[in-house]
This record gives C-alpha cells, sequence and structure tokens, in this order.
C-alpha cells in the first residue's frame, strides 16, 4: 500500500499542476462569447485522465514541470553496489569460471553477458518518506474510508427519506422530503421534484434535469468526487472539482436554452431563482438544479450567444492542444547548468540521475563507462576554463537498452558553462565498465594538494583514465577516496595525471611530463564492499 500511496501523490502533483495551468485558460475561453460552455468541462476531463492514467509518454510539447532529480537518494546507496562488471563471450574461460564461483550473468545480447567481477552487494535505495511511509499511507488510506463511510451514509439516509416519493412520469419522482429537484442514481437514475414546486417553473426543471442524463453529468461528477476522495489531501484537486460542478452547471443550461427564445430564456432563469430558494444539498454530491452558481447561471443564460462556428473549431483546437501539452511529460533536458568551475564542484549523483532519465534507464547504476573513456585537461586552479586551450571536457559512457548496447558523451562546455549529452548510438561491444557514478566521484576528490607537490609549476594537468596495466616501479602513486588520500580498499578508479610545462605552443611544451598514477577507491579504514 505505500507504493500505491507514493504513485498517487505523484499522480497527484502532476494533476495539480494541471489545475494551476487550466485555471487561466479556463477563464480566457469563458469570456469568448463565441466559445462553447463544455470546453472548460472538456479541460477537466484533460486533468481526470492525467490522474488515471500512468505517465510516461513524453513531448516536446508538454508543458508540465518535470521535477529536478536530486542525487541523495543515489549517493545514500550506491556505495553499496559494487563499482566494476564486466563483459564476457559466452565460450569465454572467465565466463566460465565467473559463473563457476557463483556470480549471476545478466543477459547482453547474442553470445555474451554481464558478470560482477566482484561479488555484488547492493542495497535497495531507501523509499521518499523512510519509515514513516508505511504511516503516510494508513493515514492516506483512513481519509479515503472516511469519506467513503460519509458519502455511503449520506445517500441511505436520501434513499430512506425518498422512500414515500410518488411517480409523476416516467423517471420523475415528486417528494415532500426534497426541497430541490435532483438526480439520485447512476445505473437508474431519477429525476426528484418537491411537492412545492409550482407548474410553470416544472418544464423548464426537467428540461435542465433531463439535459443532465442526456450528457451523463450524472456519471462525470460521480467520477469527480470519487478521484478527489482518492486525494483527498490535496486541495487543487478539491478545487478543480468544485469548478467542475459550477461548468457541469453552466454547459447543462447551455444545453437547455439554445432552442429557447429570448421570453423562454428569462422563464428558465425564473425557475433558477426559484429553485435556488432555501436549495439544501441531498447527498454528499448530488447533480441539484440550483446547486451552485446561480447567479453566475443567471446571467449566463440571459446572455446567451449561440456558439459560432469558428467558436466551435477554437474550442476543440483548444482541447487538442491542451490535451497534447497536459497530458504529455516533458523530455527529459540534454543540458544543464554546470554546478561550478571546477571537478570539485561535480554533483554526481545528480548527474547520473539525470543522464538516466534522458537515457530512459531505470537509474544511474545502469549508466557505466569502459576503456579510456575521458581525456580532460585542467588549469593550475584545477578548473575547467582554460583560457588558451578551448578543451572540453567529454566523458563516454554506455547503458543496457532495447536488447543493446548504447553509448552518448557527457559533455562539459566551460566556455557556456553547462553540461550536456550527445545523441546516444549503438555500441558493438563494452569490455569491462564501471559505474559512471564511481567515476565523476573520482574527478570530484581528486587529491589536488598531493598532485601539486608531486608536480610544482604545472602550467596545466591532463587527465585520464587508464583501463589497462599499471604503474611501473618507480612511478608516482597516489591512492585516495572521498576522505582524502590515502590507503584505500575494495573497487578502485585508476586515474593518470600528466602535468604540462611551459606554453601551449612553445617548443618546450611538455618537458618534464611523468604521469602520477591515481587510485579512487573505499577507504581502508571502512568495512570493504566485498564483505
Amino acid at each position: 500500500m505505500t507504493a500505491l500511496f507514493f504513485e498517487t501523490v505523484s499522480r497527484s502533483l502532476g494533476a495539480a499542476w494541471l489545475v494551476l495551468l487550466i485555471l487561466p485558460l479556463r477563464l480566457l475561453l469563458r469570456r469568448c462569447r463565441g466559445v462553447p460552455r463544455w470546453t472548460a468541462v472538456a479541460l477537466w476531463g484533460i486533468v481526470a485522465l492525467r490522474l488515471l492514467l500512468p505517465g510516461g509518454v513524453e513531448s516536446a510539447f508538454s508543458l508540465v514541470p518535470r521535477p529536478l532529480s536530486g542525487g541523495a537518494a543515489v549517493e545514500d546507496w550506491a556505495d553499496d553496489y559494487v563499482g566494476e562488471v564486466s563483459f564476457f563471450h559466452d565460450n569465454s574461460p572467465f565466463y566460465e569460471a565467473a559463473v563457476a564461483a557463483g556470480r549471476e550473468p545478466i543477459a547482453a545480447g547474442e553470445g555474451g553477458h554481464y558478470v560482477a567481477t566482484a561479488p555484488d552487494r547492493v542495497s535497495p535505495p531507501p523509499t521518499v518518506a523512510g519509515s514513516g511511509g508505511p504511516r503516510l499511507a494508513a493515514v492516506w488510506a483512513a481519509g479515503i474510508a472516511l469519506l467513503g463511510g460519509w458519502t455511503l451514509s449520506s445517500t441511505l439516509r436520501l434513499r430512506r427519506r425518498l422512500a414515500t416519493a410518488v411517480r409523476w412520469e416516467g423517471n420523475v419522482y415528486q417528494s415532500e422530503a426534497v426541497e430541490t429537484p435532483f438526480v439520485f442514481g447512476l445505473f437508474r437514475p431519477r429525476i426528484y421534484l418537491p411537492f412545492a414546486l409550482e407548474a410553470e417553473v416544472i418544464g423548464p426543471v426537467l428540461a435542465h434535469e433531463r439535459a443532465h442524463l442526456r450528457r451523463l453529468d450524472h456519471w462525470w461528477k460521480a467520477l469527480g468526487f470519487a478521484l478527489a476522495a482518492v486525494h483527498w489531501f490535496n486541495p487543487l484537486i478539491w478545487l478543480g472539482y468544485h469548478l467542475l460542478c459550477r461548468d457541469i452547471e453552466l454547459a447543462c443550461d447551455e444545453r437547455v436554452v439554445r432552442t429557447l427564445d429570448s421570453g423562454e430564456r428569462a422563464d428558465y432563469s425564473a425557475a433558477l431563482l426559484a429553485c435556488s430558494v432555501g436549495g439544501r444539498r441531498s447527498v454528499g454530491c448530488p447533480l441539484a438544479f440550483g446547486e451552485v452558481g446561480v447567479s453566475e447561471r443567471v446571467r449566463s443564460v440571459l446572455d446567451y450567444r449561440r456558439p459560432a462556428f469558428w467558436g466551435v473549431l477554437a474550442a476543440g483546437a483548444a482541447c487538442v492542444a491542451a490535451a497534447v501539452c497536459l497530458l504529455t511529460d516533458p523530455l527529459p533536458p540534454r543540458e544543464f547548468p554546470m554546478t561550478g568551475p571546477g571537478p570539485a564542484d561535480l554533483e554526481p549523483g545528480e548527474i547520473v540521475e539525470r543522464i538516466a532519465a534522458a537515457e530512459g534507464v531505470e537509474s544511474g547504476t545502469q549508466l557505466y563507462i569502459d576503456g579510456d573513456a575521458f581525456r580532460l585537461t585542467l588549469t593550475p586552479e584545477f578548473h575547467w576554463k582554460n583560457e588558451r586551450w578551448k578543451n572540453e571536457m567529454v566523458i563516454r559512457y554506455f547503458f543496457w537498452k532495447d536488447q543493446q548496447i548504447q553509448g552518448a558523451e557527457l559533455r562539459g562546455n566551460p566556455w557556456k558553462e553547462k553540461l550536456y549529452l550527445s545523441e546516444s548510438g549503438e555500441r558493438l561491444e563494452a569490455e569491462r565498465q564501471y559505474l559512471l557514478l564511481h567515476c565523476l566521484e573520482a574527478l570530484q576528490h581528486l587529491p589536488v594538494e598531493e598532485i601539486e607537490q608531486l608536480a610544482p609549476g604545472a602550467e596545466l594537468y591532463q587527465i585520464s583514465q587508464i583501463n589497462t596495466g599499471g604503474p611501473e616501479d618507480f612511478d608516482r602513486v597516489v591512492p585516495y577516496s572521498a576522505e582524502g588520500a590515502g590507503p584505500i580498499d575494495g573497487w578502485y578508479i585508476h586515474l593518470a595525471v600528466q602535468p604540462l610545462f611551459g606554453e601551449p605552443d612553445g617548443p618546450l611544451h611538455g618537458l618534464g611530463t611523468d604521469r602520477i598514477h591515481l587510485f579512487y577507491g573505499t577507504a581502508a579504514d571502512t568495512p570493504p564492499l566485498t564483505e
């Protein structure tokens, strides 16, 4: 039930944005005299569809805001995921050895599997509300039960009051227990009239209530109330339901008076006023003749003009456009701002979740890099922007989707202070893989002080990822973790720093460029991931 509750909250928030967007559109259409009143009811139908249908359809025309995914949830649990897996052909002895060791392979197309190269220990991500989720879900369910019980009780009380009603004609009944005309029932609806209703008023009243039945308003209003009850915690949904009731009455009035002359419309308005006097509601959500917005309805009836042909076309076009813009989700952005001038300002969790959303994968734990996945150049201050070299940060990543390996590039443009993604395409094979999240963390936590001590006076630092091989006996090596330089335990990311000296275009450029090997992993004083 907790998962259902959070799914309901997600849909409710999306529909709340729709209500806010529909309010000005509804007002604009109502001020256009040639636009039919049913347009507003159709707009509220879009909100209902948003609440009923699952999302997933994306459109460049969507006006629904996309909430930004934070990186905290990923960072909380991604360290429990072993960041190194490999692709093996099925006939490879390494694959057979991995399977014999009890590693669970993941199919990766024809002739190959993904296999973890270390015992994997994956913890599920925490729920949004943590341990409070079940309590919130219980409160939500209790609210629905209370509203359902109140509606059922009101319906049963009304049914008992109507037990003495007398048939007048067809499905029309008269009763001394009611004060205003209304429709009651879903499958076999009846129209109930007060005995005290004057004879000259009965005709317009019946025309209105029968118009409700022809339009199936008793069904649409019941559906609106049910959705409001499920989303009882959202005041904007209740506002939408209240306005739906008003718009239903206006649309029903318009259907009745479109065949009346000016005198008959005056009589209809008088009937509205007569039925609104002392009009107490009979059930929790009745479709009563004088229930809501009587003064507004009277003005609408007296000022009625038959909708013009262009108005009907405009109304239909507005509803179609609103459905496209409000029932679809926005395309995930493939461009977002940098959070600072250098690697230390990266937010790996947020970046991988943005990429995951843009590529249509479930989470950042499905994004990998392999081989020489990136090479970038930093200033002496370890910043991206280089006044002399217009370099870009480029990190290639790949993922498994639609039964194939696909890849793209995360690029950093320091001149525009933006990160953006290239278009993804099919990749043939990936030999060795690391989590993109861990590689971004390795850049975020570069041991700046140690690098500066080993390469004093460097004009630039060129950093690349090393996939195979290791440092020689006399090479300079710095192990480090998120806590800083020091011993590490568990998985690691191997980077090479090449300090560059001299002018970029000068004859001495590149002298003294011995590489510094960096190994990023978990701190030695923390439990290793393999435990």
